[in-house]
């Protein structure tokens, strides 16, 4: 049995599993570890799309949708992120020189004409 729940891991050791115990110890270790890797990829996948930055010689097409790309991670791993905090995330990425722009959106704007308000520009 402990062979089974040990064959299907690339690097049991590097995950912190010790394979000499016994197979309850190392199934009680593997959820453990799993739902710490887990959650330490949430809160990476939540950090980079709130650090991803738009700068003015990228194409703002493309940049939606990297943003977009990486907000359907983030929902993907069942981390909730409102619309509202989408958009703040979104003007947030905006370099200086959108300022003059992003604070006519702040608003109570909806996501959705925020944006196209951003395609215009």
């Amino acid at each position: 049995m402990k062979t089974l729940l040990t064959f299907n891991i690339k690097d049991a050791g590097g995950l912190g599993i010790d394979t000499t115990r016994m197979s309850a110890s190392i199934w009680k270790s593997t959820k453990d570890n799993y739902e710490i890797h887990l959650e330490m990829t949430r809160i990476n996948t939540d950090n980079e799309l709130r650090t991803l930055k738009y700068t003015n010689n990228d194409d703002f097409a493309t940049y939606l949708s990297i943003i977009h790309n990486k907000l359907s991670q983030v929902c993907a791993m069942e981390i909730m992120i409102l619309d509202t905090s989408f958009k703040t995330i979104l003007l947030n990425s905006l370099s200086k020189s959108w300022n003059p722009t992003v604070v006519s959106l702040y608003n109570n704007m909806p996501l959705s004409e925020a944006i196209q308000q951003l395609n215009m520009w």
